[in-house]
């Protein structure tokens, strides 16, 4: 059989997520269904990061194997024009037999973006998590550097996370601005992106969300930024800070060796 590659994009708002779940409409489920409808026979999609309900992907990486002789042009084509609109087939090609979407792997990047603003955005609202007080960026980055490095993460990741091992190494984690006007009419009027950009070798369920929602609690000067490195020694979720909104949320890239 042949083994075929997808880089796929999707706006996540309207899916439970990445993974099947019974009754509930997914991406992996609506590739799958679509796939079996242009071969003729039953398909399973890998995928290399399970996103949650809400969550986007710029980047999500799929592989599934079939007898087709289609070209991988003609499968990206085809799933293009049956998928609904806010799941995109940005690439396809035909990888060796081996080659396993998930278990291949070597490196996840998130972004996590945060619209600091006293008004909500109607573009934006699907996308960014709004918070109106001021946010310290400076004291979220002086808090991300106790985060870097392999650790046990078990402070930041979901209880019901069913792997063995939550040690995870995290190369780089850093929050950035970006100012833009609210409108070309009233120029007083004026907002702030803030987004986390982290990168890690794998990530936990819930991972990047507790981990941004407890960088917030430091930019908002409710703890301080060492007491981040306590957090993540306590290995208790409860310790750590709550889990932003997964709107917020986009898996941007996956890296393979």
């Amino acid at each position: 059989m042949r083994n075929i590659k997808l880089l796929i994009e999707y706006e996540g708002t309207n899916y439970c997520g990445w993974q099947i779940q019974p009754g509930c409409e997914t991406v992996q489920g609506l590739l799958e269904s679509t796939l079996s409808k242009i071969t003729k026979a039953d398909t399973d999609v890998i995928g290399a990061g399970r996103t949650d309900a809400g969550v986007h992907a710029l980047g999500q990486v799929a592989n599934f194997r079939t007898d087709s002789r289609m070209t991988p042009d003609e499968f990206k084509a085809a799933l293009n024009s049956l998928l609904p609109r806010d799941i995109v087939i940005k690439y396809t090609e035909e990888v060796d037999d081996s080659f396993h979407s998930r278990y291949d792997a070597i490196n996840r990047i998130y972004h996590y973006t945060i619209l600091n603003s006293t008004t909500p955005s109607a573009f934006l609202r699907n996308s960014v998590y709004v918070i109106s007080r001021p946010i310290d960026v400076e004291l979220m980055n002086i808090a991300c550097k106790f985060l870097i490095g392999t650790h046990d993460f078990s402070s930041f990741g979901s209880a019901s996370d069913p792997v063995r091992s939550k040690v995870r190494n995290i190369k780089s984690a850093r929050w950035y601005i970006f100012d833009s006007q609210c409108s070309i009419i009233d120029e007083g009027c004026k907002h702030h992106l803030i987004q986390l950009r982290i990168e890690a070798n794998a990530f936990l369920r819930g991972m990047v969300r507790s981990i941004a929602g407890t960088l917030l609690e430091v930019g908002l000067g409710r703890i301080a930024p060492e007491k981040v490195k306590d957090i993540l020694e306590m290995n208790d979720r409860s310790s750590a800070g709550p889990s932003l909104p997964a709107k917020g949320l986009c898996l941007v890239r996956v890296d393979y060796a």
